[in-house]
C-alpha cells in the first residue's frame, strides 16, 4: 500500500493512488508550473503549516549532517 502525506511532491505527474488518498484525507494535488511538480496540500491550512515546519526541520537536520560529513572527509596534510 502506498503511503502519502501532506507536503509530499511528485515530479511531472503523480500516481493515481495519490489522488485517491487525497480524496479520502481532505487534501488536494496542486500543480506548480515553474517546478513542474505536484504537491499534496490539505484543505486545512493548519495541517499545511505543520507539514511545512516539519519539512524545514528535516531539511535543516539533513543540511547539518551533510556539512559534518564534508568536514570529516577533509584529509590532513602530513609532513614527510
Amino acid at each position: 500500500m502506498n503511503e502519502f502525506k501532506i507536503g509530499q511532491t511528485f515530479d511531472g505527474s503523480y500516481p493515481p493512488m495519490a489522488a485517491v488518498w487525497c480524496n479520502m484525507n481532505e487534501a488536494d494535488l496542486v500543480f506548480n508550473e515553474e517546478e513542474n511538480k505536484f504537491k499534496i496540500v490539505s484543505r486545512d491550512p493548519e495541517k499545511n503549516r505543520i507539514a511545512e515546519e516539519e519539512e524545514a526541520k528535516l531539511a535543516e537536520a539533513l543540511n547539518k549532517k551533510t556539512t559534518k560529513k564534508k568536514k570529516s572527509t577533509k584529509t590532513k596534510k602530513t609532513s614527510e
